[in-house]
Order: C-alpha cells, then sequence, then structure tokens
C-alpha cells in the first residue's frame, strides 16, 4: 500500500491550478473557502472517554463518550495503531488510531504493516506534507520522503470482493456486491477524526492516508474510510493549526517520529 505519485488527477472537485505535484491529492476545491462548497467550522474537540466490550467472535466493540453525549464508532475496532508526532522538531504527542478491518481488511492489513514497518518500510519518519484548516491532515507520502520507487496500488475493496469469481458465481457476485456498496453506503466521513485513503481516483489507493478535522460528506464513496482516531485530537487539532504555504504545505517540518501498533484492549 505504499504510495507514489497519483496515476491521475481527482475527476470529481478537483484542486484549483496549482504547481505541479507528484502528491496524491483529495478531492477537494479551493472555491470551497469562498463559499462555493461551505464548509462548516470545526466544534471544539471534547475529551473522548473510551470504553469498549468484546463481540462473540472477540473483536473490540468500542464507545467513544464525549460531554455532549455517546458517538458510536461507525464499525468495529479490530486493531489498534499509534503515531507519535514532531513539530518543529518538538514533541507534539500521541495520535491513536482504531481500525475497520472488518469491513475494509485489505486497506486495514497495509496500513497496520505500514505502522509497524513489518516489511522493512513505513510511515515512521513520514511527514504531514498538507494541511488545510477546516478540513483536514495528510500524510504518509512516501516518495517526498525518499524511500525509493516502491509503488504498490491497491485495488478498491469492491472490486478486490469480487474478483475471481465465474459465472456458476453470479449469485456470489451479487451478493458480494450488494456488501460492498452498503459498506460504502454506511461508513462516511462523519466528522472529525475519520481516517481515510487519499488516492487519484478508483483503484489507486495507495499509502497516503488523511484524518479529518470537520465533517466531508462530498468525500463520500470516493474516498475509503477505515478508521477513527480514539485519542489525540488535541494533537490532530495542533497540526491543523498549523501555519502553511499557499500550497498547504506546513511552514514547520511536522513529521511521525515513530509509529506501531498497540493492543486492542489498551
Amino acid at each position: 500500500m505504499a504510495c507514489m505519485p497519483a496515476v491521475s488527477a481527482p475527476s470529481v472537485l478537483a484542486p484549483a491550478p496549482a504547481p505541479a505535484s507528484t502528491r496524491t491529492h483529495l478531492c477537494y476545491s479551493t472555491e470551497m473557502r469562498r463559499g462555493a462548497l461551505s464548509l462548516r467550522p470545526a466544534r471544539a474537540i471534547p475529551t473522548l472517554r473510551l470504553g469498549g466490550h468484546r463481540d462473540a467472535r472477540g473483536a473490540v466493540v468500542v464507545r467513544a463518550t464525549a460531554a455532549e453525549g455517546a458517538v458510536e464508532l461507525q464499525a468495529k475496532v479490530t486493531s489498534k495503531c499509534f503515531f507519535d508526532v514532531e513539530v518543529g522538531g518538538e514533541p507534539a504527542g500521541r495520535i491513536v488510531i482504531g481500525l475497520f478491518g472488518e469491513v475494509v481488511p485489505k486497506t486495514v492489513d497495509n496500513f497496520r504493516a505500514l505502522c509497524t514497518g513489518e516489511k522493512g518500510y513505513g510511515y515512521k519518519g513520514c511527514s504531514f506534507h498538507r494541511i488545510i484548516k477546516d478540513f483536514m491532515i495528510q500524510g504518509g507520502d512516501f516518495q517526498q520522503n525518499n524511500t525509493g520507487a516502491y509503488r504498490k496500488l491497491i485495488l478498491n475493496e469492491v472490486l478486490l470482493n469480487c474478483k475471481n469469481v465465474d459465472v456458476s458465481g453470479a449469485i456470489s457476485l451479487v451478493l458480494k456486491l450488494r456488501g460492498s456498496l452498503a459498506y460504502f453506503v454506511a461508513v462516511k466521513h462523519v466528522g472529525p477524526g475519520v481516517l481515510s485513503m487519499a488516492n487519484a481516483g478508483p483503484n489507486t489507493n495507495g499509502s497516503q492516508f488523511f484524518i479529518c478535522t470537520v465533517k466531508t460528506p462530498w468525500l463520500d464513496n470516493r474516498h475509503v474510510v477505515f478508521g477513527h482516531v480514539l485519542e489525540g485530537m488535541d494533537v490532530v487539532k495542533q497540526l491543523e493549526s498549523q501555519e502553511t504555504s499557499r500550497s498547504d504545505t506546513p511552514k514547520q517540518p511536522c513529521r511521525i517520529v515513530n509509529c506501531g501498533e498497540v493492543p486492542l484492549d489498551s
């Protein structure tokens, strides 16, 4: 799932013309900030108190309880990863993310492996290279961190679920399509803390990810939601508040100095 330059530019809500870049971009137009597609200001992020229990299959079901009321995560958390973040050379804190492995197993497994570095490469040392206030923070750009020409494009989960089905399995194909489409309808960019894959259109998911800081419904069905921030939204907000250039690059380096997996019940 390691990321390289996008194969093609997004076809919907593409960014306004800007200097050429090899980075993967989200479906976002700078006109949104001028009201063409208004973004609601992010509300203050309350401290979350995390509780949970295991279902019959052993998966942890997590509920995040905020001062304003209980907020159910969109899917079961099957594994948890962390980023230790540094801003301008100073420790900023830890972000802990719950991953939805039952609904998007391949995406989650690749992300988890990049967090642990178990394949010899990963997110350690990568930057949050694109930050847009009242929208999102984006990271995981391997090309910009000089990790070589590694490239592995992951097909969208819908296509992977439907691969290798012969004619006699037509009914199975329909059921798999229905299940995959149901996932895209159910798991959305509902608000701050949503973890999603950056891409340049269908079938171009790579290593780059983004964490939403507001509700972003125009990204639904265009980007794969596969997790949610469980701890460290204060760190996410600190990253979001960084001063950036006209190309949305933070002026201070914002790096992942360490990352990995944490116990599911921690």
